[in-house]
């Protein structure tokens, strides 16, 4: 523990430490905390992190509640998407809110917190709960599972198909300061099944969110997994996802951020059977001096698996954004097919992009490509557009949108595509009025 006893946030952690033998799960707690005493906060002298400097959350207390909200007071219609039909959780300030969330339990399938889902589901819980995503692995996975006291669990049993799509509301919401939130959470699709869900950030407050998903994609099993950080403020965020793929699945992400102070996301997917299928699809808006990075990993461990990535951003004002993504094909991993591409617009000379794909290939019978590219408008573009009377402005919104269009068509379901794309019209006319 000496490191520990050196780091300040780890400081503020040490009483708390002290008192874990008789917590829940305290053996998991126990190692998590010696695991941050060895790792510690990441910070931009290690490579993952280079561009992203989260210093500043060592001077949070992660002890420190966020405080308690009359429920009664939140509306979430403004959040809501028009003609879905879906089972809502809530959690506030990250807790769960049960008065204003739709638990689901059907014995097949199960939507609700994960301490419920401790008592009704167990054996599911316990077999895949901290399997994939490791406290040895960093930092902050590490701080969220000596911190996390509760999260959202989904779980479809065997050949369940589930008809409603599940929308996890993360509201930050009624603090002054910025405040440290931590939610563990867990997506179980088992063999045959099919679900779909939707997180959706919202903060109307300072808060740094740390949040750790595992999600276990059983033997062809199909999974749709959206993460939108379109309404969300000035937030910090680090969220860890992790995904293990078994034989003959389908797992597909789609990552949507347009606001947010400083945004990290960590994705990984990883094949543990063969004829796999991961598609990653990412969006990113940067208007201000924020930073949005976003850092991706497929793993090919089998034989005839396939995956395509497509990020796209658009960065304004001094924005920072980054993209890390990365193939790895293992030896025994052939007959991979890998593709990623990552297009980026600056919009002005201050703001920047630091992109780097990366293919790591130790088998010989695959077909892989990476890309990268980083311009501006093209101006022969614009003057056609105008030469026919569109103002510039106007000009300008129609090119962005055709240039996203790309990964907002790739949304599946159609009742969010729609709602994206207005909010996406939204957004663009702002960057035109700002730049």
């Amino acid at each position: 523990m000496e490191k520990l006893l050196e780091n300040s946030l780890a400081d503020r952690l040490t009483t708390h430490i002290a008192h874990l033998a008789d917590a829940p799960h305290a053996a998991q707690r126990l190692e998590a905390a010696a695991a941050f005493s060895a790792l510690g906060v990441p910070n931009p002298s290690h490579e993952d992190w280079k561009y992203t400097d989260l210093s500043d959350v060592e001077k949070l207390d992660p002890l420190a509640g966020a405080p308690i909200i009359d429920l009664s007071t939140i509306d979430l219609s403004p959040y809501r998407i028009a003609g879905m039909d879906a089972v809502e959780l809530v959690f506030v300030n990250g807790r769960f809110a049960p008065a204003i969330s739709q638990e689901w339990h059907t014995g097949n399938q199960f939507a609700g917190s994960l301490s419920t889902a401790l008592m009704q589901i167990p054996e599911p819980v316990h077999a895949h709960a901290g399997q994939y995503a490791k406290v040895h692995d960093e930092g902050f996975t590490a701080l969220n599972t000596l911190l996390a006291h509760d999260g959202f669990v989904i779980y479809a049993a065997k050949n369940e198909i589930w008809d409603k799509t599940v929308v996890v509301y993360h509201l930050s919401i009624g603090t002054h300061e910025r405040c440290w939130t931590n939610t563990r959470n867990l997506i179980i699709a088992e063999a045959g099944s099919q679900l779909t869900v939707i997180e959706k950030y919202i903060s109307l407050s300072p808060v740094f969110d740390n949040d750790v998903l595992e999600i276990a994609v059983g033997a062809n099993a199909h999974v749709q997994h959206y993460k939108l950080q379109t309404r969300y403020g000035d937030a910090w965020h680090n969220g860890t996802t992790r995904v293990q793929q078994e034989r003959d699945s389908q797992y597909y992400n789609a990552t949507i951020t347009w606001s947010g102070g400083i945004v990290r996301n960590n994705l990984q997917a990883a094949h543990s059977g063969q004829n796999c299928e991961t598609n990653f699809y990412g969006l990113y808006l940067l208007d201000r001096d924020n930073l949005i990075d976003n850092h991706t990993l497929v793993d090919h461990a089998m034989p005839h698996c396939y995956s395509n990535e497509l990020y796209k951003g658009i960065i304004g004002g001094e924005g920072k954004g980054v993209f890390n993504g990365k193939i790895l094909v293992r030896p025994d991993a052939q007959k991979t097919n890998a593709y990623q591409s990552n297009a980026n617009i600056l919009l002005t000379d201050s703001g920047t992009i630091n992109t780097k794909p990366e293919l790591e290939i130790f088998a010989d019978d695959v077909k892989c490509s990476h890309g990268a590219t980083v311009g501006q408008l093209n101006q022969d573009e614009l003057f056609y557009l105008k030469a026919r009377g569109i103002a510039e402005d106007k000009a300008r919104t129609i090119l962005l949108t055709a240039f996203v269009g790309e990964v907002i068509e790739q949304v599946r379901i159609p009742a969010l595509r729609d709602d994206l794309l207005e909010q996406l019209m939204i957004e663009l006319h702002k960057l035109q009025i700002k730049f």
